[in-house]
């Protein structure tokens, strides 16, 4: 009987049953007459519970990382069998990579010239760096970023980026990280703890806690950049905020404002898509619209951009049913302008604002100082961006699209203009 029950009891853990003890056996046998067998699931989750309490005691191997490493724990008598099946064979033909000098006993080790120190499986001081720094109100407060991965760890590292902690599960995963630059606590974590608190579904074996930079700072100069200022206005998604910054670091632009609202610019899913860019543009964010104009200097071309098409026969049309500048002026006047009830009424009034609407590759970006704004994917742009750019006699400016697509993402749209001024103005 206990061969049937421990085979549908453990389909849903990670490990043969042949690596079993004979004492969890015992409670596997011992839970399986207390519940009903119809009720499998929950035995299940009493069994995974129990399973990973004695894989906590004995040191069972963890998981394999993304590089083929296995983590080692203490070498027990309830492993032994598994160690001449499995880690014996590697080390009579050796680990694939290079070699690695492990020197050090116990707790406190080191890999080449980067000391580090091991922690157990399910210890708290990982978890509770990782759980803060995926808090956007303990970010502000403590100015920590979260980043994953050996190309942007290395990225900040190279740009001058503080690092407070660094966690690992493989030895190969410091493999190209330059020693001489990390400064800080360096952690060696069982594979498991690393996916279960890395911020992506296939870890990369390595996360790093750095100081972020502060606002409106980058932490690389540009030499010459460019005087364009871009706004993202109510971005929400993380993957289009990421490649907008990165488009905009790569054209050269003097400065990014992130209107609040927005997604948050240091979160660790558009870190990633960002691949860097955020230590070598200048970022503003959580702005209020009522700062923008704080930021832009006074001969400044505002461009929103725009997701409507154009009629075929015409490079520059006029909005449809949109008020006159004398009518908009006029029901300006009727409010109160020092009334904040009556703001938001007054902000409504730019919904038609006479605005012209023109294709990018007709349009003039060279100037003093030029502002983008590109507008959420939902909501697109804002009342305060058609009342800034009312305000400073902008224009809206369109891709021209095949029939059938309505539109383009905020990414996209945004990087095409951003490499449209790029080309004008290095003219």
């Amino acid at each position: 009987m206990s061969a049937p029950i421990l085979l549908k009891a453990c389909r849903f853990t990670s490990f043969p049953i042949r690596h079993y003890s004979k004492a969890f056996r015992r409670k596997i046998v011992k839970v399986s007459k207390a519940e009903d067998y119809s009720h499998s699931k929950t035995v299940s989750s009493r069994l995974i519970n129990a399973q990973e309490e004695e894989l906590f005691d004995q040191s069972y191997p963890t998981a394999h990382g993304h590089d083929g490493s296995h983590e080692r724990g203490s070498r027990t008598k309830s492993r032994s069998r598994a160690s001449q099946h499995g880690q014996g064979r590697q080390s009579q033909h050796g680990q694939r990579g290079q070699p690695h000098t492990f020197v050090g006993d116990g707790d406190a080790a080191s890999i080449g010239t980067i000391p580090y120190e091991k922690l157990e499986y399910g210890d708290r001081k990982f978890g509770s760096v990782i759980m803060c720094t995926k808090s956007r109100k303990h970010r502000e407060e403590k100015k920590e970023i979260l980043l994953e991965g050996r190309r942007l760890i290395v990225d900040a590292l190279t740009a001058g980026v503080k690092i407070k902690s660094l966690f690992f599960s493989g030895a190969d995963a410091l493999n190209g990280l330059p020693s001489s630059l990390i400064n800080a606590p360096v952690y060696r974590v069982p594979y498991r703890d690393m996916k279960m608190w890395s911020p992506t579904q296939t870890p990369a074996g390595l996360l790093g806690v750095f100081e972020r930079p502060n606002q409106g700072e980058a932490s690389v100069q540009v030499d010459s950049p460019l005087p364009l200022t871009l706004i993202c206005d109510q971005i929400s998604d993380p993957g289009n905020m990421g490649t907008v910054i990165r488009t905009a670091a790569a054209v050269g632009c003097d400065r990014v404002l992130v209107t609040k609202g927005s997604v948050d610019v240091w979160e660790p899913k558009v870190l990633r898509s960002g691949a860097g860019s955020h230590f070598r543009v200048p970022i503003i964010s959580s702005l209020p619209w009522e700062q923008i104009n704080n930021y832009l200097p006074e001969n400044t071309k505002v461009f929103l951009a725009d997701s409507r098409k154009l009629k075929e026969d015409h490079k520059q049309s006029k909005m449809t049913n949109m008020k006159t500048i004398e009518q908009l002026l006029e029901e300006q006047d009727n409010f109160d302008s020092d009334s904040d009830s009556n703001a938001d009424e007054k902000l409504k009034l730019y919904k038609d604002a006479p605005l012209s609407v023109c294709s990018y590759d007709s349009v003039d970006f060279t100037g003093d100082h030029v502002v983008l704004v590109v507008g959420g994917e939902t909501k697109g742009i804002s009342l305060q961006a058609k009342k800034l750019a009312f305000d400073r006699f902008g224009e809206c400016v369109t891709i021209p699209m095949l029939a059938g697509i309505d539109s383009l993402n905020s990414s996209v749209a945004g990087s095409i203009l951003l490499y449209e001024i790029n080309k004008q103005m290095k003219k």
